[in-house]
């Protein structure tokens, strides 16, 4: 079910408010109203019998996954590109991962949209190094030359791009940058915006929050998130509090009782696992020295029954001291 929900986001975020729906019908979202409504409703579009669409299920066209190299500036990174092989000129998801999160964490949400017509480009997380304004940086430099000249290349994305139809999704530490990127150098130029369990914290960030510079996005954005709380996804920066301050339409979709760890991994936890496992392993494979070495070498038996019973030691009569004979 969580498959089939992102992807029905993350599809409504590839082709606009206008069409979810690729081949086959459309649906109308502009029905979809944000914290602004005064009872707090939110009306959800009319896809017939089946609330999911076709999106709960894998798609009719073949995805190849390839491996690309994107080079922003004077630094380069490793994406893989999810290419569809739907006839035309295709919607592209740029998927923005989690704190050292790797872009192979994503595959099946990006296999899925590939599968339904749609080119998903995502990317290893950069690491605890690097600021988010950078990865932001990098989606803004990625969305705009690089695609576009990708677009007029000759290349696996020669002719395969429709540059009027590009979205953004977001997971995490993702989340703020693809917003920021939405927010500045990609302000007008997308259809929509999926955060899943997006976190806006100062953390890696300096005091730059997306929360303040949402409002003025002009896009759809749709919100998908933990209800239980952690440090991965404090209640002072997580989901909810960026939901508030979009601007309709807008859509949160809550994890009713689950925490952060049942939406994705945690990037702390990921970053702390290979630590925790060589722990396991060298407890359980380490030899004591009592296994290693024989029993007599390491504590004879008569020590050993000494230490433990002290009364059993051997005692020593006193000796009574030498009399001496006196004659008379």
């Amino acid at each position: 079910m969580r498959t089939s929900l992102v992807a029905c986001a993350l599809m409504f975020v590839a082709c606009g408010h206008e069409g979810a729906i690729l081949d086959g019908g459309t649906a109308d979202l502009s029905t979809l109203h944000g914290p602004d409504v005064p009872d707090g409703s939110v009306a959800l579009p009319d896809l017939g019998t089946d609330p999911y669409g076709p999106y709960d299920r894998v798609g009719p066209f073949a995805v190849t996954r390839t491996s690309i190299s994107v080079t922003h500036g004077t630094s380069s990174y490793m994406a893989e590109l999810h290419l569809t092989d739907a006839p035309g000129p295709r919607p592209v998801v740029l998927l923005s991962p989690g704190l050292l999160q790797p872009a192979a964490a994503y595959r099946p949400y990006a296999e899925r949209l590939a599968s339904h017509g749609v080119i998903v480009i995502v990317r290893d997380d950069p690491g605890l190094l690097v600021q988010t304004p950078t990865v932001t940086a990098d989606l803004v430099d990625l969305a705009t030359s690089w695609l576009t000249d990708a677009n007029a290349g000759s290349g696996p994305l020669g002719g395969r791009v429709d540059l009027s139809r590009i979205g953004l999704a977001s997971h995490s530490r993702g989340g703020k940058a693809s917003l920021m990127a939405a927010e500045g150098g990609l302000h007008g130029k997308l259809k929509g915006w999926f955060g899943l369990d997006p976190v806006d914290s100062s953390v890696l960030a300096g005091s730059v929050a997306a929360r303040d510079g949402i409002a003025a996005s002009g896009i759809p954005t749709a919100f998908m998130g933990a209800q239980v709380s952690s440090s991965c996804s404090p209640a002072a920066d997580n989901y909810m509090v960026l939901f508030a301050a979009a601007p309709s339409p807008t859509v949160a979709l809550p994890g009713l009782g689950a925490g952060p760890h049942a939406i994705a991994r945690c990037g702390v936890l990921r970053l702390l696992q290979p630590v925790l496992a060589r722990r396991h392993r060298r407890r359980r494979r380490r030899p004591s020295l009592r296994s290693s070495l024989p029993h007599r070498v390491l504590r004879p038996r008569a020590l050993l029954r000494r230490k433990r019973r002290p009364e059993l030691r051997r005692r020593r009569k006193p000796t009574s001291p030498p009399t001496e004979s006196r004659g008379r």
